[in-house]
């Protein structure tokens, strides 16, 4: 490049000499040869990064192919496992389903017991109570000399019969 600016700079020096005498011959210094050499280089250059450019892509394509064929590989790897991994998750999905209705029956069943406990309380009246009352109901008609008691132990009631001969209690086996 160097050459081709001073070649240019003779040429230029030559012209200002033709135009300050207008009669005298001149020659002017060629630069085709340097600007064959430049073009020549610039060639090769563009040739070699021409070539590292295929290769980049080839590099690439090879790359992608590469990439696609282990992608292929782990997939058809891969399909047994998820088939199995599918079909667990359906069948625990269907589990699940199932274990909710069972819960919703369990818990209307809950529901109707609760229902009926509560129903089954309205007709259970206390024991205390219900002795008072039959206590009371007998001296209302006339039996004096039999009483209920209640019990110490929490499931036997004695009866007990009043007498002025007899002061016996009546326990039932």
């Amino acid at each position: 490049m160097n050459e081709i600016q001073n070649t240019h700079q003779k040429n230029i020096k030559i012209f200002d000499e033709k135009i300050k005498s207008p009669s005298s011959k001149f020659k002017l210094h060629s630069i085709s040869d340097k600007i064959k050499i430049v073009y020549e280089y610039f060639t090769k250059a563009n040739n070699y990064i021409l070539e590292i450019n295929k290769k980049v892509n080839e590099y690439e394509n090879s790359e992608n192919d590469i990439r696609n064929k282990i992608w292929y590989g782990i997939k058809q790897l891969s399909a047994d496992l998820l088939k199995i991994y599918n079909k667990n998750i359906k069948e625990l999905e269907k589990s699940l389903n199932k274990t909710k209705l069972e819960i919703r029956d369990l818990e209307t069943n809950i529901s109707i017991l609760n229902g009926k406990i509560v129903e089954l309380r309205q007709h259970i009246s206390n024991i205390d109570e219900t002795i008072e009352n039959i206590n009371n109901n007998l001296k209302n008609i006339g039996i004096t000399n039999i009483y209920i008691k209640k019990s110490t132990k929490a499931t036997i009631i004695k009866y007990t019969e009043k007498t002025s001969i007899m002061n016996k209690k009546y326990t039932p086996h």
